[in-house]
Formats: structure tokens, C-alpha cells, sequence
């Protein structure tokens, strides 16, 4: 997928208020870092939106095949990916009694 090219077509229907923050979502650092750049910006952080989601291995024989590290890899970040982006959205939420948390994610995952 060629990411560069889709933020600046996103950038281009959005408008120029649109931003784009790289963020690795396995590292909580990065989450925390792209909650603290919006709210140094903008002020405040009206939605976090958490679209990560992919799908493991679909077919292990059996529960004693299953691959560790690559369901490890999944739940970091399906999972904790998740609930670091609301933890760290609600940090400035929680206090200006504002904001929504959206969770969602999708097949697309699927072809990482």
C-alpha cells in the first residue's frame, strides 16, 4: 500500500486543517506522542478514532499448532493497541468533560 499517496489524496479531499500523524499503534509511546501533537495543535482532542485491526493465521490445525509470536503480534494489536489509544485519549477527555472514543476495524486488516 502506498500510505504517502493516500494521506495526500485524504489531505486533498479534507481540506488543510487535515493533519496526518504516523503512529506505529504497537507502541504506546507513539500512541501517546500522536494524543499529545493533536492537543499541542489543536488545542484539544474531539475523537479518537482506533481503526487498527488485522487477522491472524485463520487455520491452524490445531489449538497445539498455534504460532505464539503471530498471535502475540495480533492481540497487541487488535487489543492493546486499542485500549492504549483510549487510555491515552481519555487523559484529555476525561478532564475537558468532551470528546468521543469510535473503535472500529475492518477485513481490510486481513492483507497486512
Amino acid at each position: 500500500m502506498d500510505l504517502e499517496n493516500n494521506v495526500d489524496r485524504d489531505k486533498w479531499e479534507l481540506g488543510s486543517a487535515a493533519e496526518f500523524v504516523r503512529c506505529d499503534v504497537t507502541v504506546e509511546e507513539e500512541i501517546a506522542g500522536a494524543v499529545e501533537k493533536t492537543v499541542a495543535r489543536h488545542g484539544k482532542l474531539d475523537v479518537m478514532y482506533n481503526n487498527a485491526g488485522i487477522v491472524g493465521p485463520t487455520n491452524p490445525a490445531s489449538i497445539s499448532e498455534l504460532d505464539m509470536t503471530e498471535f502475540e503480534r495480533v492481540m497487541r494489536i487488535n487489543v492493546f493497541a486499542v485500549v492504549s489509544g483510549i487510555k491515552h485519549a481519555a487523559k484529555v477527555m476525561i478532564p475537558a468533560r468532551s470528546g468521543s472514543i469510535l473503535c472500529t476495524s475492518s477485513m481490510a486488516g486481513a492483507f497486512v
